[in-house]
């Protein structure tokens, strides 16, 4: 039987007893994540979005890297679904290979980064997204979709802040 790697990877953060932060992300169309990452800089553009860019960004204005953020996202294009696994980075919206890096994002992005700066512990993104079947997506515009996401990724960190302020 063949188990995912993000299984393997949990079972060995829980037998060290780290805790760890574990978000599941469900959504349709826009949480599997269609805004290709070359428009990421056009969210620099809008004043009232341009602090955001700068959290999205290292300090060599390349895409940030959760350091403590991994995501497992079951993936793929007809017969090649499988799981993409790995430090949370760009690429991780929608894949044609579950293995390769689709050159595109979704809420996943920002909102694992605002956890990566919320908590000290490991966090752990389990996506699970599923494109309306028969749908077309020519709909997306293509410099504002990052935007989109990146605010949407942004509102649900948000929104789990405050529900853990809350439960203090």
């Amino acid at each position: 039987m063949r188990y995912p790697l993000w299984l393997l990877g949990l079972c060995s953060v829980v037998a060290s007893a780290a805790p760890m932060k574990v978000f599941i992300l469900v959504g349709q169309s826009n949480m599997e994540g269609h805004a290709r990452v070359e428009t990421i800089d056009y969210i620099g553009d809008d004043p009232a979005t341009a602090p955001l860019l700068k959290r999205m960004q290292g300090p060599d204005g390349k895409p940030a890297v959760g350091e403590g953020v991994w995501i497992t996202y079951h993936t793929g294009s007809g017969d090649r679904n499988g799981e993409g696994f790995g430090k949370l980075t760009t690429g991780y919206g929608s894949r044609q290979d579950p293995t390769k890096d689709g050159g595109k994002i979704g809420p996943e992005y920002t909102f694992g980064l605002a956890m990566d700066r919320a908590f000290s512990e490991p966090v752990l993104l389990i996506k699970a997204a599923q494109l309306k079947r028969g749908s077309s997506t020519a709909g997306y515009p293509s410099l504002g979709c990052a935007k989109t996401f990146a605010l949407m990724g942004e509102a649900f960190a948000e929104a789990n802040l405050k529900i853990r302020a809350g439960a203090k």
